[in-house]
């Protein structure tokens, strides 16, 4: 496309010189003709250029070449324009009468001179992505197979499983990429190779993050094996622990430290006897928070959580600690990310390239779980545990906007 238009611009200033020079009816209606037919040409590639799927897809890059040469066009027009209108010496019109021919000539001699281009530039480009096109969806099948391939060994092998090649409904490939538009705006992708399995009934996801693979069979046993974890710590049995950013970032995106420890710091498969390794890379993210939430609210309960749980003061990068009382039995959700149609190349336009650690998780929400009371540890770490109760530097509260 750029050849296109440079080669336009150039055709526009040599007839604009030409009649200039000559000053001949004949030539003048040539340069305007060629003008003319030159803003059409622009036009009609660059939309063609956009929409159809064949030609070059960095649409936004023939919009930058599509702005230039109609402004550098139009301002050759009007260049002329004036020249004609205030008749400078240079630019006097000698008034001859063209016969017919000539000005048939005249006229569409350029539109045909054009469309030969328009139509040579378009098929180049046509076949030049095409035969690109064809070798990107090579290598992206060569390697689609071979991480798929790679996933299947990992969790068969990690979990004594029997998934195949053909359990993988969805793939992804990785993205670690700068997307800019336009206009400057953009973010940074951090997107590792994806696979999602069907597996007796169940959905499993892999990831491969540069060289690393992990995946999220798990979840819903890590959360009991950290349940149980604690109990041996403090005597008290809670019916969930949440771990999060202590800004409150998202539960199932780049903030939720369940998925980022997985992926990026323990993928081994997790029991009783490991658990508290996984529990101290945890314990090793920055601005982290974690709620406790039982059901069992005493005078008895409180002090052992204020006894038991006070070890945690000495994790620096926690930044909140509390302790929920909730009314009910929670009920805990299990949110399934929800992946964008597969495609050889996702581009820059993904609503979801925010969500880095594509797990899914389980998580509470308290609108449907609603707490009565809350102890929060008096961490002067920059977040308020309100007015209550002082119990060894916990502060015991009722959360007045929880009624059930």
């Amino acid at each position: 496309m750029l050849i296109l238009f440079i080669v336009i611009v150039f055709l526009n200033i040599l007839y604009f010189k030409k009649s200039f020079n000559n000053r001949d009816n004949k030539d003048i209606i040539m340069f305007f003709s060629f003008n003319f037919f030159s803003l059409v040409c622009i036009i009609l590639y660059t939309v063609l250029s956009i929409f159809n799927s064949y030609v070059i897809k960095s649409y936004l890059f023939n919009l930058w070449y599509f702005l230039i040469t109609l402004l550098l066009v139009f301002l050759i027009f009007i260049v002329r324009i004036i020249l004609i209108i205030f008749k400078k010496r240079s630019s006097y019109v000698m008034k001859r009468k063209l016969e017919k021919k000539e000005k048939i000539k005249a006229i569409f001699l350029p539109f045909l001179v054009l469309l030969l281009l328009f139509v040579i530039f378009f098929i180049t480009d046509i076949g030049l992505d095409y035969f690109e096109t064809k070798e990107k969806l090579k290598k992206y099948d060569e390697k689609r197979t071979e991480e798929i391939s790679k996933m299947v060994n990992f969790i068969n092998k990690k979990y004594n499983i029997n998934v195949s090649f053909d359990n993988c409904i969805y793939y992804r490939e990785e993205d670690y990429n700068n997307h800019t538009d336009f206009f400057g705006n953009g973010y940074d992708s951090n997107i590792p190779y994806i696979g999602l399995f069907e597996y007796n009934n169940e959905k499993i996801t892999v990831v491969d993050r540069k060289g690393i693979l992990s995946d999220n069979y798990q979840l819903s046993d890590i959360n009991e094996l950290i349940i149980d974890y604690f109990y041996d710590k403090t005597g008290i049995k809670f019916d969930y622990i949440e771990f999060e950013k202590s800004y409150y970032g998202s539960y199932c995106g780049d903030d939720n430290i369940i998925n980022y420890v997985l992926q990026e710091r323990f993928n081994s498969i997790i029991n009783k006897e490991n658990i508290s390794k996984f529990i101290d890379e945890i314990l090793k993210v920055d601005a982290l928070s974690i709620e406790f939430y039982t059901r069992n609210n005493n005078e008895q309960i409180r002090r052992q959580i204020a006894e038991k749980l006070s070890y945690l003061k000495n994790y620096e990068n926690i930044e909140k600690l509390e302790v929920n009382f909730n009314i009910n039995e929670l009920t805990i959700t299990h949110k399934e990310k929800a992946f964008p149609e597969e495609h050889y190349n996702y581009g820059n336009n993904e609503d979801d390239y925010n969500d880095r650690y594509k797990f899914g998780c389980l998580y509470i929400d308290n609108k449907n779980n609603p707490i009565n009371y809350s102890m929060r540890m008096d961490l002067k770490r920059g977040y308020s545990t309100g007015k209550g109760e002082n119990i060894n530097g916990w502060v015991y509260i009722k959360i007045e906007s929880s009624e059930s």
